[in-house]
């Protein structure tokens, strides 16, 4: 019959646990990982009313820490009347800069958006807003 001293004993029982929390911990990682994946972290960057304040043009940075493209920038239309819905009129595939674009209110009806580039436009939907009379003008810098 083989004996252990205590410290024998319990440096094979910390062992034990040493390899149990990391198993533990990659378990949790991985979990954490799959929960999240495809959960965007979305910050608006501007926000331009219409001179009457019935409409508002927004720009929001989007980031879903993708491997090919992490962030983009989408343009938004919001409306104060219920019955039209938030809608996206221009995707562009990079962060945003203050640079990147930049949005003017000609009128109630008119917007005159400027691109540093176009060769960041991901979709262009100048006709997406139906339900408004919205002239778009899209300017390259």
């Amino acid at each position: 019959m083989e004996y252990r001293t205590r410290k024998e004993v319990f440096l094979i029982n910390s062992g034990k646990f040493l390899w149990f929390a990391i198993a533990a911990v990659t378990v949790i990682t991985v979990l954490v990982k799959v929960i999240t994946l495809g959960i965007c972290r979305e910050d608006v960057r501007a926000v331009i009313e219409s001179p009457d304040g019935r409409s508002q043009i927004v720009v929001d940075e989007s980031d879903c820490g993708g491997a090919t493209t992490s962030a983009f920038t989408t343009v938004k239309v919001n409306s104060l009347d219920s019955r039209l819905a938030t809608e996206v009129i221009l995707s562009l595939d990079s962060k945003y800069t203050e640079d990147l674009i930049v949005g003017r209110w000609i009128s109630n009806t008119s917007v005159r958006l400027t691109l540093e580039s176009a060769d960041s436009i991901h979709q262009y939907l100048p006709t997406n807003r139906a339900s408004l009379d919205l002239d778009l003008q899209l300017v390259l810098k």
